[in-house]
């Protein structure tokens, strides 16, 4: 009987490693989870760790997280010997004989289970990635961005690397470049004159309605076939920038063509350039109060101990005036860089304010005056378009070491846009990068046993 219960025993032994190692093995939901989490983690601290190069002005490195495979395996093993002496004299006098019989075993069960991710890190080094890297930013995902309700002054501010303004009456032209004829307004962060120039008039074009609408495609011509797009090129629509604007007396200084809607004939192209690297929007006006009174506020008190002011001196002659505008956009590379420009304004030698942008209800007309907005703001509140903090992070968000110096990103949204604006840009790194564009080679393969 105890050799059978010994048997028994171990077989339920057995059976319970066998179950429970399927069980472990089966169960794939949970650690599905954690490789998601752990992927999104990777590609936020990619990102953090690109723009905190920027800041120091450091070549940028990416690469991806191509491939997740999990692995779970489960092994047991039983072992035993048993000896039996049978009918042996235990014991023997004159009188009786003992005969006994004795049972000797050895039982031994064992098992392990393992198991663990495999995943494999492309270095994205090849042409076709850096050309997506650096192609400026289609008027169709602006369009969709805006669309979406993204606040206008966060994407415009991310987006459009500089303004031109152009004057075509009083003696300019279009090949006049003096700075009477033409403003060339950089959203340079460092320079608080390049910088409060630049927002002040993306709030008045704001103000006015800046908006995107797709462009009217010309026919192609009879006789003249269309040229087809490769079999693996995007087919992305031309958009253009426009107005809509709130204010009913804005209408009469406005010309038809620059608004949004204008009843363009079928097969004729609007008046405005293709948003890409360059798109122009003619005869949009520059009240004479907002252009006089931006002069006062940021260039006059400058002139004289600012040599960035001397080249905005004329900034008056614009005042009243209709021009033409130009909006030059920034590609994913250039975004970064921007990025970086704004953590080292706040972390770097200057240690200057933070970039503040507007939001609020869109329905609401957009405050002119720049952060911090006063009282009656319609709505509208000034936050840090993106804000990184040296040293410990307190609450969530996300974090990276590098060169020493531990840098991280809050996770609240009530004190910056940061986690909505790396969303931004990871969404458009992937938009121009497709599974063709990924190394055949230099790959980090990592296989991890846990």
């Amino acid at each position: 009987m105890s050799r059978m219960r010994g048997v028994t025993v171990v077989c339920l032994a057995l059976a319970a490693l066998a179950v429970g190692g399927c069980a472990v093995v089966d169960q794939y939901s949970g650690r599905a989870i954690v490789y998601n989490l752990q992927a999104e983690q990777a590609q936020q601290q990619q990102l953090l760790l690109n723009v905190v190069r920027a800041s120091q002005r450091r070549p940028m490195q990416f690469t991806g997280l191509q491939t997740i495979t999990g692995t779970a395996s489960a092994s047991g093993n039983f072992s035993g010997t048993e000896s039996v002496t049978r009918n042996a004299t235990l014991l023997a006098t004159p009188a009786n004989t003992v005969i006994g019989r004795a049972v000797v075993g050895n039982l031994g069960v064992g098992g392990s289970i393992s198991g663990g991710p495999t995943f494999t890190v492309p270095v994205l080094d090849t042409q076709e990635f850096y050309q997506g890297l650096l192609t400026p930013i289609s008027g169709q995902l602006l369009d969709l961005y805006l669309q979406s309700g993204y606040p206008r002054d966060v994407l415009f501010n991310l987006v459009i690397q500089r303004i031109i303004l152009k004057r075509t009456d009083g003696g300019c032209n279009v090949q006049t470049h003096t700075p009477n004829c033409e403003l060339i307004l950089r959203n340079y962060v460092l320079q608080d004159v390049d910088l409060e120039l630049f927002q002040a008039m993306m709030s008045y074009f704001i103000r006015l309605g800046l908006n995107t609408e797709p462009l009217i495609e010309k026919a192609a011509s009879k006789g003249k076939a269309a040229e087809k797009p490769a079999a693996d090129a995007p087919k992305l629509k031309p958009f253009a920038f426009c107005f809509s604007p709130r204010d009913p007396k804005v209408y009469g200084h406005m010309k038809p063509a620059v608004l949004c809607g204008h009843p363009a004939a079928p097969g004729v192209q609007l008046n405005t350039s293709e948003i890409g690297r360059k798109a122009v929007v003619s005869g949009v006006p520059l009240e004479a109060t907002f252009m006089n009174a931006l002069y006062e506020s940021s260039v006059r008190p400058r002139l004289g101990n600012d040599p960035g002011a001397m080249g905005f001196r004329d900034l008056k002659a614009f005042a009243g005036r209709q021009v033409s505008v130009s909006f030059h956009t920034r590609s994913i590379e250039e975004i970064l860089y921007y990025l970086g420009e704004v953590v080292r304004r706040t972390h770097g030698p200057t240690d200057q304010v933070p970039v503040q942008v507007k939001v609020g209800p869109p329905q609401n007309p957009f405050p002119i005056e720049a952060c911090p907005i006063g009282e009656r703001n319609d709505g509208y509140v000034c936050k840090a378009l993106f804000k990184v903090e040296q040293g410990g992070l307190i609450g969530p968000g996300i974090s990276v070491d590098y060169d020493g110096v531990h840098y991280s990103v809050s996770a609240d949204p009530e004190s910056s846009w940061s986690m909505a604006v790396l969303d931004i840009v990871k969404q458009l790194l992937a938009v121009n990068t497709s599974a063709k564009q990924l190394p055949a080679s230099n790959l980090i393969s990592v296989i991890s046993n846990q």
